[in-house]
């Protein structure tokens, strides 16, 4: 408990380092406006289609079915969701890897004072990749079998401890980037699972603490939509912002101290 009280305190010891702290704040604006952006733009793109293959559906008759050129205008239609989908998630992908492995970077130089630009950007990338793949086939499975199921409310459960067993590991592993070279991606692997189970009593903790805090703020700008006020809002989300930069330092305070 001393320890996660310590790291606590000390993550908050940033005066010699403002303009860091204010430059990852700069690049987690950046990321998350961009990634807003994109989810939109390709959300509106997706739905143009399907509406347009639900339309074609809705006005087929027996006539119909004979008209091949119909057919094949919803069938290119159905490819171009599935093509813009997996574009989407590349994409998003890209931006995520780097806009957020600028931000574990230079936190890390914050907390370790150690850069390893570009290096850190490579094994980043690579790490989320690792990460993120399996757990969204798994959730994409369980979505898929649940649905069909009708166990909506289970389906939830288990799909929110995917994710966040998935970012508790990620967190870990990012964390020790600094440690490990991309040609010991074994052992980092499997070290980020050993720390995450045997020093799990001070991990686990620390890391719903930053979920406590992370969920507080995010259901602040929920509450603060309703009023009419846009400084209220915009006051809100820069908290929000602020609360993620601080997430990051205060759980590589933790795996500092750990060590």
């Amino acid at each position: 408990m001393k320890r996660i009280i310590s790291s606590l305190k000390q993550s908050f010891k940033i005066k010699n380092k403002k303009l860091l702290f204010l430059l990852l704040f700069l690049i987690q604006i950046g990321f998350i406006v961009l990634i807003s952006y994109l989810f939109v733009h390709y959300y509106t793109i997706i739905m143009n289609l399907l509406n347009s293959i639900i339309q074609g559906i809705e006005q087929l008759t027996p006539e119909s079915l004979a008209d091949m050129q119909q057919s094949l205008r919803m069938y290119a239609n159905l490819e171009k969701v599935t093509s813009t989908f997996s574009l989407a998630i590349l994409v998003m992908y890209l931006v995520y890897a780097v806009l957020n492995g600028l931000n574990w970077d230079f936190t890390n130089m914050l907390v370790n004072k150690k850069l390893k630009f570009p290096k850190y950007e490579a094994q980043f990338a690579v790490l989320a990749f690792i990460f993120l793949l399996p757990a969204m086939i798994i959730f994409r499975a369980i979505l898929n079998s649940l649905i069909q199921l009708d166990f909506l409310y289970p389906m939830k459960i288990i799909a929110g401890l995917i994710i966040l067993a998935t970012w508790y590991f990620m967190m870990i592993a990012f964390a020790l980037i600094n440690k490990y070279k991309l040609n010991k991606l074994k052992q980092h692997l499997k070290q980020t699972f050993i720390i995450g189970c045997k020093k799990a009593k001070i991990l686990i903790p620390t890391y719903l603490i930053i979920i406590v805090v992370l969920s507080a703020f995010f259901t602040l700008i929920y509450l603060v939509q309703d009023i009419e006020s846009l400084s209220v809002l915009i006051l809100s989300i820069v908290l929000f912002m602020l609360s993620i930069v601080w997430s990051r330092i205060y759980f590589l305070t933790t795996m500092k101290n750990l060590s």
